[in-house]
């Protein structure tokens, strides 16, 4: 992961600590819960067809969705293939987003925010009521994984039953499902990545703008992450990742704490 994506993946994560800690986990779960609503309702169905994976079995197709697209972006995650109408998809530790210690911070209930934003409209998006998505594990409540299955069952699912929750332990991976390399080169491959953990903060700032009354506690969180990470070697200010009134706030924020730690690693190097 180079500089920029790894400020970007802390960015973000700190957003979300920074509201557990000051606000609650409740808000927190809101916030997490739109953030990935927002990108499921952007990405998902284009993202099938650039995949290739439009034309398979509603299962399947989601997980080599969840597997590849978050292979792009450096994430431990594999898929299993159990039938037609039962596929895993298992997020191995150490998590991608919630890195190292921050796992600690982070509520099993904000963890599964995720996969109600996401796994659980998946069904719904595809015009499939019977698909849902049940949870077998979350590193965030001390699993090995974030783990889970889509299955679509022979009748419709109740809301309340498109995320469900049970204690099992997944499969082991076999052989995975490839990008193929004449569609996905490695120039392609390479922006994608780029993009990945910046979409995940753009994300997040633009559902926090939705909720409101959390401008104060981003702001401090984004110059936080920017003084812990204006040390590494390729330390840059980072674009504006979403063009709002707050977007703008947090870039500079972030950036300020960027320069400011910059400026006292060069200083001390040259002293």
């Amino acid at each position: 992961m180079d500089t920029e994506a790894e400020i970007a993946r802390a960015l973000f994560t700190g957003m979300v600590l920074g509201t557990v800690a000051h606000v609650g986990p409740p808000v927190a779960e809101e916030l997490v819960f739109r953030t990935i609503r927002l990108q499921q309702q952007e990405r998902f169905l284009p993202g099938l067809v650039k995949l290739g994976l439009d034309g398979l079995p509603h299962a399947i197709a989601c997980a080599r969705y969840h597997m590849l697209s978050n292979a792009i972006g450096g994430v431990r995650v594999y898929c299993v293939e159990e039938s037609e109408r039962k596929a895993w998809v298992v997020y191995p530790a150490p998590r991608w987003l919630w890195w190292g210690t921050a796992v600690c911070g982070i509520p099993a209930q904000v963890s599964a925010a995720m996969l109600r934003g996401w796994h659980a409209h998946n069904g719904i998006a595809l015009g499939n009521p019977r698909l849902g998505f049940v949870c077998t594990g979350q590193v965030a409540a001390g699993d090995a994984a974030l783990s889970g299955y889509y299955i679509e069952e022979v009748r419709e699912l109740a809301p309340e039953e498109r995320l469900r929750f049970v204690s099992e332990t997944p499969p082991a991976p076999g052989p995975q499902p490839v990008l193929p390399s004449d569609a996905w080169p490695a120039e392609r491959r390479a922006k994608a990545a780029r993009g990945y953990a910046r979409e995940y903060a753009r994300s997040l700032i633009l559902a926090a703008g939705e909720m409101g009354g959390l401008d104060a506690l981003l702001l401090r969180a984004a110059r936080q992450v920017g003084l812990q990470f204006g040390h590494l070697p390729a330390a840059a200010p980072l674009p504006v990742l979403a063009e709002t009134g707050l977007g703008r706030a947090i870039a500079a924020a972030l950036n300020d704490g960027i320069a400011t730690t910059s400026w006292i690693e060069r200083n001390r190097e040259t002293a």
